[in-house]
């Protein structure tokens, strides 16, 4: 966590460098030299203050902590740490750099409720730009107040979170729907009295047609609202039964051997068909 800080971390190296070098040479206090290194240690202990050098150390503890980490994991080396583990410290990593446009791919995935809850009211108060793409809609509702919408090779922006998104849009579907049966209805009324002129084959009647027709060429004319396609339609066919006996497991053992930590010892069981096993 501390190496997402490389800036801070050479600025404590050089700053322990000069302060060593003048608590050495007090002799030297009116050597040119004393002064341009006293001014060096100076502007840099101001500019690693206000950079946020004396609490990037506490902001990825508490980071960590909001992430779900314990004191005891967090001395932990990071090959003895779990898959979701490494994604939950990965993502603290980002978090603690506070960038200005952050990133995140399904970041709710390995949380816990209470960690998830840490995380919408972190990024619900985040100061930078945040994109982010989920599948937690409860989550998207919390965090984000624009919706960007892919839909048949084209994209929308809306205002608001994926609920009103999703209002929004089925407003705008009525809205065109409506206005597509109203200019239908209309262009169907000009072709019926163009055709009536033309039947009438005056000379007054196929210029009134000529007319019409020119207008109804000026119409923009709006696209048929395509079928909406949220609805997801699967079949599963039956495979051949299976025989009586599923799963024998004898003598499982699984542990973390970096950090001494062992989960199942000589564990024995069996699976029959029609069994349903709880995890």
């Amino acid at each position: 966590m501390y190496a997402a800080f490389p800036e801070h971390l050479a600025a404590e190296r050089r700053i322990a460098e000069l302060e060593e070098w003048l608590s050495r040479n007090p002799e030297l206090s009116m050597v040119p030299k004393y002064a341009s290194i006293t001014k060096e240690f100076t502007d840099l202990h101001d500019r690693y203050a206000r950079d946020g050098g004396l609490t990037f150390r506490s902001r990825c503890r508490s980071i960590l902590e909001g992430m779900g980490f314990t004191e005891e994991q967090m001395s932990l080396p990071i090959d003895a740490l779990s898959g979701g583990q490494r994604t939950r410290l990965a993502l603290s990593r980002r978090l603690c750099r506070e960038p200005d446009l952050l990133l995140l791919d399904e970041p709710t995935n390995h949380l816990d409720a209470d960690t998830l809850a840490w995380l919408e009211s972190f990024l619900a108060n985040y100061s930078g730009c945040l994109i982010t793409v989920s599948h937690d809609r409860r989550f998207l509702d919390k965090v984000t107040n624009k919706t960007l919408l892919f839909e048949r090779g084209r994209a929308k922006l809306y205002k608001g979170s994926y609920t009103a998104c999703a209002e929004q849009r089925r407003r705008d579907r009525e809205i065109l729907e409506k206005q597509y049966k109203d200019q239908q209805k209309e262009i169907a009324r000009q072709e019926a009295y163009i055709e009536q002129q033309r039947r009438w084959n005056r000379e007054r009647n196929i210029i009134a047609a000529e007319s019409r027709l020119k207008m109804l060429a000026k119409i923009d004319r709006i696209a048929a609202p395509e079928k909406d396609e949220r609805t997801v339609k699967m079949q599963f066919s039956r495979g051949l039964q299976s025989g009586n006996d599923i799963l024998d497991v004898r003598k499982l053992s699984f542990a973390y051997p970096s950090a001494s930590k062992t989960l199942l010892r000589e564990l024995n069981f069996q699976v029959k068909r029609g069994e349903k096993v709880f995890i």
